[in-house]
């Protein structure tokens, strides 16, 4: 049976306009369950191991980026290699994603979950052929 995972992530909140948070961004991760992409993830774990960071640590880039929870002492350099790591992983374990992110100023409240329906509506429908090869679609 061919089963595709789907990972749900987001940022940002459905609230209005505010300079600290002015995006949602909607991320789908697609992994074909098929493909063990264990080495991958050790391969991870043993790079973050030598930032000092626990084998279990998920990387968040939202906080790597503006140096909170966890990456405060860490300067620049370090935390845009811990960056590059989560890029390098996603490259080589093969997985695929969707993103959208929608601009706060231009849409919120009704507006903004309107817009969210649509793209993923869109994408959906867009992609119908993809998805409909798969005996068992799992979200997380």
């Amino acid at each position: 049976m061919r089963t595709l995972s789907i990972f749900v992530d987001e940022s940002g909140d459905f609230g209005k306009f505010e300079p600290h948070s002015p995006f949602y961004i909607l991320c789908l991760v697609f992994h074909d369950s098929a493909t063990n992409i264990d080495s991958d993830f050790a391969k991870l774990h043993e790079q973050l191991a030598r930032y000092g960071l626990d084998s279990s640590h998920a990387l968040h880039s939202g906080p790597l980026i503006r140096r909170e929870l966890g990456y405060t002492a860490m300067d620049m350099p370090e935390r845009r290699s811990l960056f590059r790591l989560l890029v390098d992983f996603a490259r080589r374990s093969g997985v695929q994603h969707q993103t959208w992110i929608f601009d706060k100023r231009k849409q919120e409240g009704a507006e903004l979950t309107d817009a969210i329906f649509a793209a993923m509506e869109s994408f959906l429908t867009t992609n119908y052929q993809y998805f409909e090869r798969w005996d068992r679609i799992t979200v997380y």
